[in-house]
Formats: structure tokens, C-alpha cells, sequence
């Protein structure tokens, strides 16, 4: 008995460290079993839609230098289309530009039907400061264009005077005298940028086999040509020659070819010429976070494009 009792004595705990080895098995089994059952029962915190937002936001400034928006680029989203202070600029003739390329030099709608309509009853432009005959056309305005009008030589020579017209006396020997072909007015061919094939392209002075091939291949990158001008970014074309062949192109609108921003896979927005590598993503992201676009104009809206980018871009991007 005295043995049993020296040995109990002997490896027996006092009471604090009994409550101190108490104390760390329960910390030690809470530290096995907890962890396993909070991953089963507790749900993944829900982020708050205002962080997530923020977070949204703070990927989009990421993406690259966005340029803030100035009083001069001040953009009002009311509707589908969205009216914006910012124009291109780049040389036209405006025998031969379309409406829809004047609006993009920054004129009004109501402005660039005037240009049309001054054509339509037989104006002719022959000097670029024959733009003040339009008097829809404020004087601002004008004095902006001016330095942009390209007229090609002989339509500047040309007279305005026609061939006089015949008596009623003369004019029956005249048309004896002469084959009515003589005298019917000569037509030029003009050729539509957006259905021309390599072949008709040939037919332009100053086109051969590799720029006609370059200008379809761009084409068909692009969507369709929307201005004349736009050529100037096929490799081997030169401000002159597009002065030059101007009056044998007409473009039609319609046949371009529009991407769909909710649609549209990453890699198709990507092989667009007028859509980098971030802008891309970042449309991609926002439909994945935020859900579809209502509208083009949200790209400005969430800032994924800026307002120069985006009239660039805006006659190929459709929302449905």
C-alpha cells in the first residue's frame, strides 16, 4: 500500500495543471472538429452589391488609361442615340461625301440634308469656300471644314456654264448634224466600296492586284467601309490617291455588316480593327458581372470606351 500510494504521489498533477491540460484539449479539439463543420453548415458570405460594384469599377480603370471626361467631351445619354460633342476629322469632297459621313465631321443631321439637297438640285462645289452658300451651315463651322474640303482638279476647272441651248429654229439641223450620242452627257462609272471584288477594284487607276486584295481583306475586317476616308488605313494607300479616285466611289451604307455588344464572342470583338485587346475584355466582363447592354451608349456609360472611340465604333455595334 505505501508503494502504491509513493507512486500515485509521485506522477499525480497538481490542480493547475489538471485545469491547464483540461483547458488545452478542449482548444485542441476544437481546433480538429471545427474548421471541417463551419465549411459544411455556414454559406459563403453573399458580397454586398455596392462592393461589387466598386470592385467592377476598379477593374474597369485597370484595363487601361481612360481619358477623364472634359467639358469639350461632356456626353448626355438620354435615348439610343446618344449626341456627343466629339467629331472626326479627315478630308472629304463634298460632291461626293454621304449624310451620314458629315454627321461624323460633326454636323447636325439637319445640316448635312442641306449639303445633300444643294447637291440634288445641281450645286456644284468647286472651291472649298463655296461652303458659305449653305447658310444652314453655322460660320463656326464652316471655317473648320474648309481646311478639310479635297476637290479633285477637274471639278474645280470645270465650267458652270452649259452648252447653250438651241433655238427652235436652229434645232432641228443641229440634230441632223449631229448623232444624239454626241451630244448625250457622259456618264462616269462609279463603283460601291462595299460590293466591289478585287476585279472591279482593279478597274481604279493607281489599284493593282495587292492593294485591291489589301482593301476587300480590310473589308471584310472592318464589317464594310462607312467613309470614304477609312481607306487610309489599308497599307499602301495615300491621302492623294483617295483625292483622286473620290468621284468614282460611292459607298452604301446599309450592306455594313454590325457586331452584337451581348453577343458577340471576345475573340470577335478582339478582330475588330476599331476594338483593342481591353476594351474587349472589358465588355466581356460587364456582361458576365453586371448582365446585357440596353443600349451601345452604355459602352460610354460604364466608361469602356471613350467618346472618340466610340463614334468611331458606333455605325458597327448593334444591342439586341
Amino acid at each position: 500500500m505505501k508503494r502504491k500510494k509513493l507512486t500515485l504521489s509521485t506522477i499525480a498533477f497538481t490542480r493547475v495543471e489538471r485545469v491547464g491540460t483540461a483547458v488545452l484539449a478542449v482548444l485542441l479539439v476544437l481546433c480538429i472538429v471545427v474548421p471541417p463543420l463551419w465549411r459544411r453548415y455556414i454559406p459563403d458570405q453573399v458580397v454586398d452589391s455596392a462592393v461589387e460594384r466598386m470592385a467592377i469599377e476598379e477593374y474597369f480603370a485597370s484595363l487601361g488609361s481612360r481619358q477623364a471626361t472634359t467639358p469639350e467631351h461632356t456626353v448626355r445619354i438620354e435615348s439610343e442615340e446618344v449626341e456627343t460633342p466629339a467629331w472626326q476629322s479627315f478630308a472629304f469632297n463634298p460632291n461626293t461625301i454621304s449624310a451620314d459621313s458629315l454627321i461624323l465631321l460633326g454636323l447636325t443631321a439637319k445640316q448635312a440634308a442641306a449639303v445633300v439637297r444643294y447637291r440634288s438640285a445641281g450645286g456644284v462645289f468647286r472651291r472649298p469656300s463655296d461652303l458659305e452658300k449653305l447658310r444652314a451651315i453655322d460660320a463656326a463651322t464652316r471655317q473648320r471644314l474648309v481646311a478639310l474640303v479635297r476637290i479633285p482638279e477637274k471639278t474645280a476647272e470645270r465650267k458652270s456654264a452649259q452648252t447653250p441651248r438651241a433655238t427652235s429654229a436652229t434645232q432641228g439641223a443641229y440634230t441632223q448634224a449631229q448623232p444624239q450620242e454626241a451630244i448625250a452627257p457622259r456618264v462616269v462609272e462609279t463603283i460601291d466600296l462595299n460590293a466591289a471584288d478585287t476585279a472591279m477594284l482593279r478597274r481604279l487607276r493607281g489599284i493593282g492586284a495587292v492593294l485591291s486584295q489589301r482593301i476587300v481583306d480590310y473589308r471584310q475586317q472592318l464589317g464594310g467601309f462607312h467613309h470614304v476616308e477609312q481607306l487610309l488605313n489599308v497599307r499602301g494607300i495615300k491621302p492623294e490617291l483617295i483625292d483622286r479616285l473620290r468621284s468614282q466611289l460611292h459607298i452604301d451604307t446599309t450592306a455594313i455588316q454590325r457586331i452584337d455588344l451581348n453577343t458577340a464572342t471576345l475573340e470577335q470583338l478582339q478582330s475588330h480593327p476599331y476594338i483593342n485587346s481591353a476594351e474587349a475584355k472589358g465588355i466581356v466582363y460587364y456582361r458576365a458581372t453586371m448582365g446585357k447592354l440596353t443600349q451601345p451608349a452604355d459602352l460610354l456609360r460604364y466608361k469602356l470606351l471613350t467618346p472618340e472611340r466610340y463614334n468611331r465604333l458606333r455605325p458597327y455595334i448593334i444591342v439586341e
